[in-house]
């Protein structure tokens, strides 16, 4: 009969895809049923000879499961060996094995040692000595240990196994090492192309047509191309194992198909790792597990294919040529690490020793999953470009608690009012009210707070900072700090920022008591905190409160518990998100210490005291407020840039806390007395002494630094050591002051604000005025000795 086109041009397909056309298949499917119709003895006779070939492929298969079975069980799979010696050689100096050069620190396998004590994984070295490869320098780590030999004439591909007749007893370097090969790869390839060859190969159907004769040449041939099409599954199926094994793999990682398809694409995996199958068991048979399978077998791993038409089963029927890019991929959670397989291979995402991953998905330029810590699940997405982890799902709620604005000193030449819209898909938001006595959605008047309604909160509304007759408050940290949070989240993922939901508890001028449950009558904080987060819960909108930004000091400076205060104030705040959110998870508060305090630096200090206490990480000291800029004529307030700076320092303080970085203020650690006129000081990190920053040193001696019951003379700066000398005994001194030079009682200008010119040496980033940021120097006293 007349064919279209051959089957075999129907089941090659596309060249560049490997996939039949289904309309080409369509037709030939016709064209094959008219000859059978006309043919059904000859069809049932050849069907017949079919079903033969299929139980002889079947059991192929079967012989090759078995195969992969009895090399996977009961091993330890140790990292592979560059080259194999299958004859006693010396371990030591230059030389080739197996006809593979060798370079320093190669692995190599050596099986045939004339003394049998001498077999294991040695470390090639051409100067000298091999030793033993630190996985296999034990005798608890020799017996049933397997490596795969990546090169060699004669046995690159196979696979080893090491044996000893006596575990319990075994000496190492004393008692013999048997090797056994237990996988041969030119065998079993042979062994696979001499079955189809001759079981199921062309040459039984060249001998089926002829005796069927001229009127059936054409079916033999259709016939002939399912032989065909099952020979081309199994190769694309070893080449696939091939390359989703021996690419990139993180440690023994390995993907084993649990599902082909008939033309050899793999539907379903299983990971294992060094013989031990790990979650998650089955990779669906998702769009982007079928990319990664056609790009390790059409691009070696580049994801150059993608599918473009699926059937309900999940085959793939056609495909379009593309180029994801390094992020396409598949995550993996191995023993609570993140992994990550992209076309640049796989790699370690995060194995933060405080988070222990339970699932992820990859997700356009991020991947999207769960870790827990502390036993409570946390979603997060996390940034394929730089590894960086941001909390995910609904709204992060961050607060301004305290007074950290700029009115009264927000007119025209020292205020910063940010665009009321942002270059982002998804915009920071700030709670609407009714009335337009909003300062981010919370009631004031006056700096103070006055009682919210319970329908006070209607809405979320975009973030915005105004000005105006009716509603003035201009730059509030926070805002600067969600607006921060939100560019970095944006330059992460190019797509997506994070969704910060942020307000501010203005309490200007307040003692912290007046902000504490059971505050005197007249006094709303807490009052107003649950009506807030009240209305949250009745908008039905999903959110977690994630950090307070303290602001509140001035009013406390001569009092000793403030810092506990202020974890207290944070502990309430999390009693009632938790109750009235229903999230698990910690509220955390980062406090900036307010450097215009008088009469006592007590307060001030106690907040780094508690900073440093705190072990549930839910506390953190930012460090002082002194290099913000100042009102000149108002020596109470930053002016609004000085605020803003505020909040971005803040910002940089939470972004580091949320990726397992920590925050520690750049503070003194100890200090002793070093000699007759000098004291040195241990620092938190490595820090400098820099004029010309954001520091007024007019009227400062000393880096402002002071001792109590000595004189300074001289301050250095060399890394983390802060050396004083003193033009008195230094003996005398039982106490260094940092950044407390200054003021005492009343009205201050800004020249005698406490300050130090002494700051961290890292840069932590750029504040909007284009000045880098680094930790300054606390206000701290610590004794000596």
């Amino acid at each position: 009969m007349d064919l279209t086109k051959t089957p075999a041009q129907v089941w090659r397909g596309n060249s560049s895809a490997h996939q039949p056309n289904p309309d080409d298949a369509t037709l030939l499917a016709e064209e094959q049923n008219a000859a059978i119709e006309a043919t059904e003895g000859s069809v049932a006779a050849q069907a017949a000879s079919v079903a033969a070939i299929d139980d002889r492929v079947t059991t192929v298969e079967s012989d090759v499961t078995d195969l992969q079975s009895t090399v996977v069980s009961g091993l330890i799979n140790r990292d592979p060996v560059a080259a194999w010696a299958g004859t006693n050689i010396t371990l030591s100096g230059a030389q080739t094995v197996d006809g593979v050069t060798l370079s320093n620190g190669d692995r190599v396998g050596a099986g045939a040692q004339t003394d049998p004590s001498e077999n294991g994984v040695r470390i090639y070295n051409d100067a000298g000595a091999w030793t033993r490869a630190t996985d296999m320098d034990d005798a608890a780590d020799i017996n049933l240990s397997a490596v795969l030999v990546e090169g060699g004439a004669t046995y690159g591909g196979d696979v080893w196994k090491f044996t000893v007749a006596d575990p319990g007893t075994f000496v190492l370097d004393t008692d013999d090492i048997t090797a056994t090969k237990v996988q041969d790869a030119a065998a079993i390839k042979d062994y696979l192309d001499a079955q189809i060859a001759t079981k199921a190969g062309q040459a039984e159907f060249d001998a089926l047509k002829a005796s069927l004769g001229t009127a059936s040449t054409e079916d033999a041939d259709a016939f002939a191309s399912s032989s065909l099409l099952r020979q081309v599954a199994l190769a694309t199926m070893r080449a696939t194992l091939g390359r989703m094994t021996g690419e990139g793999g993180a440690a023994s990682l390995t993907i084993i198909p649990r599902l082909v398809d008939m033309e050899g694409y793999v539907i379903e995996s299983v990971a294992v790792l060094n013989g031990t199958v790990v979650e998650p068991v089955v990779l669906e048979n998702t769009l982007s597990d079928m990319r990664r399978t056609l790009g390790f077998m059409e691009g070696g791993g580049d994801g150059s294919l993608i599918p473009r038409r699926v059937d309900a089963s999940g085959y793939v029927v056609t495909t379009v040529e593309a180029d994801p890019g390094p992020n396409a991929g598949t995550a993996y959670v191995i023993d609570g690490a993140l992994y990550v397989s992209t076309g640049s291979g796989i790699r370690l995402l995060d194995d933060h020793e405080d988070r222990t991953w339970i699932s992820a998905q990859v997700f356009g330029a991020g991947v999207i999953g769960t870790y827990t810590q502390d036993s409570i699940p946390v979603s997060v997405q996390v940034a394929l470009s730089d590894g960086s982890i941001w909390l995910f799902g609904g709204y992060r709620i961050w607060t301004n608690d305290g007074q950290s604005n700029a009115e009264g000193t927000a007119n025209d030449d020292r205020s910063i009012v940010f665009p009321g819209a942002l270059e982002f898909a998804h915009r920071p938001s700030m709670l609407m009210t009714a009335a337009k006595d909003v300062w981010l959605g919370m009631a004031t008047s006056g700096g103070a707070s006055v009682e919210l309604a319970s329908d006070a909160i209607t809405g979320v509304t975009d973030l915005v900072d105004t000005i105006s007759a009716a509603d003035k408050h201009g730059t509030i940290s926070v805002s600067a700090a969600a607006r921060a949070h939100a560019a970095a989240g944006h330059a992460a993922f190019g797509d997506w920022v994070p969704n910060i939901l942020a307000w501010s508890n203005a309490e200007g001028g307040e003692f912290i008591a007046s902000m504490l449950d059971g505050a005197p009558a007249g006094e709303y904080y807490a009052a107003n905190m649950t009506t807030v987060l009240t209305s949250i819960a009745d908008l039905s909108i999903s959110a977690v409160y994630d950090w307070m930004l303290m602001q509140q000091g001035e009013s406390d400076p001569a009092t000793p518990t403030l810092g506990v205060n202020h974890n207290l104030l944070r502990a309430q705040t999390q009693a009632k998100a938790q109750a009235i959110l229903g999230q698990q998870t910690p509220v955390r508060m980062v406090s900036t210490q307010a450097s215009s305090f008088y009469n006592s630096s007590a307060g001030c200090r106690s907040i780094l005291d508690e900073a440093l206490a705190d072990t549930d990480g839910v506390f953190f000291c930012t460090g002082p407020s002194y290099i913000f800029p100042w009102s000149d004529y108002d020596f109470l307030h930053n002016t609004s840039v000085g605020h803003a700076m505020r909040g971005e320092m803040e910002q940089a303080a939470i972004y580091r806390i949320e990726q397992g970085l920590g925050w520690l203020p750049l503070h003194m650690v100890s200090a002793s007395f070093t000699g007759a006129n000098e004291v040195t000081v241990t620092l938190s990190e490595d820090a400098e002494s820099v004029t010309g920053w954001l520091v007024d040193e007019a009227g400062l001696a000393n880096s402002g630094i002071a001792l109590v019951g000595a004189t300074v003379s001289g301050v250095a700066v060399a890394g983390d050591e802060l050396i004083i000398t003193t033009s008195d005994a230094a003996s005398g001194a039982t106490a260094v002051q940092a950044a407390m030079v200054g003021h005492g009682a009343g009205p201050r200008a800004q020249a005698t604000i406490p300050r130090s010119t002494i700051r961290a040496v890292e840069q932590t980033g750029t504040f909007l005025t284009g000045a880098p940021m680094h930790k300054p120097l606390c206000h701290q006293e610590i004794s000596i000795g």
